[in-house]
Parts: structure tokens; C-alpha cells; sequence
């Protein structure tokens, strides 16, 4: 997972990072923000390069979209080639994750689910996941995927209650 900026610049005033509910990497309590991503920013921007950092909380896809148009420097994900088209990913990720499946307790099929390997083989079951989901977007066209949410938080209790199979999230 790399920073994606429009610009990062010594001097600059402050440095504004767009996220979404995504603990433990990133997430806001109480309009504050926390979780690895912010103490890593926080760390490089703040200590070694003087500039301070600021974090705004949106729904996945409006942070994006502000980065994109302008109104915010940067937020934290995958390096795309729609993304690269409005930011710069610096060459160091922050974290390094792999994809993992999550499902609600006690559900029917978790057998099966144990046996995934390959994307294919979630074939069957209805995914739930966000919008700007970029992963989800480029590898599951062709499976039962369900858009409805606007970050993770929202996915995980539409799993609770039932209203899906599973996510496929980093872990």
C-alpha cells in the first residue's frame, strides 16, 4: 500500500490525507484519526520532513474523487493506472498486505470458503463490498458482487447481519 499524492513538498503548509474506515490501518474515532497509516505519515511527514499532516475521514469513493479534483494531497491505497493518471505513488509502500476472505460467523458454506486459493473459486457466493473498491472492480466483473457500501465498516455489518457471503479484504 503506497502514499498516492498529488504533491508533497517541503515548506508546504500542511498535508491533507483523505481515508475511509479501514482499522486497524486507518480509521477515525471521535474525529480523530488513527491506526498504522496515520502514526507512518505522521512519522515521515511530520518528524523528518516539517510537514504537518492532517487526516480527513470520507466515504472511500468521495475520498478519491476529492483527490482527484484537487481539494485533498493524497490518501493511502494500491497504485492503479486510473490513479496514476491525478497522483504520484511514492516508490516505498507503507505496508505490504495480502488478500484475505471475511465471512460472519457460523456461516453455512465457511467450509467451502476455507478451500478458496483463486479468485475464481469465489464463484457462488455473493461478495460485498464498497465503492471505489479498485481490487474488487478489476478482478470480480464476472462474480455476484454487491456495491452497496460506502467503506469497510459499512461492508462487515451488512455481513453480520447476513446480507452477503463474504469480502475480500487485505490482511
Amino acid at each position: 500500500l503506497l502514499l498516492c499524492s498529488t504533491n508533497v513538498s517541503v515548506g508546504q503548509e500542511h498535508f491533507t490525507v483523505t481515508h475511509a474506515f479501514f482499522e486497524p490501518f486507518v480509521w477515525s474515532d471521535n474525529n480523530n484519526s488513527r491506526g498504522v497509516y496515520v502514526d507512518v505519515l505522521k512519522e515521515a511527514l511530520e518528524k523528518r520532513m516539517r510537514i504537518p499532516v492532517k487526516f480527513i475521514n470520507l466515504p472511500w469513493k468521495r475520498a478519491q474523487l476529492s483527490v482527484k479534483k484537487g481539494q485533498y494531497d493524497g490518501f493511502i491505497t494500491l497504485e492503479t493506472m486510473q490513479r496514476a493518471e491525478y497522483t504520484n505513488a511514492v516508490q516505498i509502500p507503507i505496508a505490504v498486505a495480502t488478500m484475505g476472505i471475511f465471512t460472519y460467523p457460523n456461516h453455512p458454506r465457511i467450509d467451502k470458503m476455507k478451500t478458496i486459493k483463486k479468485v475464481s473459486d469465489l464463484h457462488g457466493f455473493v461478495i460485498t463490498t464498497y465503492l471505489g473498491h479498485g481490487w474488487a472492480k478489476k478482478n470480480l466483473s464476472d462474480h455476484d458482487v454487491d456495491y452497496g457500501g460506502v467503506d469497510l465498516k459499512s461492508v462487515l455489518k451488512k455481513l453480520a447481519v447476513k446480507r452477503g457471503d463474504l469480502t475480500v479484504e487485505p490482511i
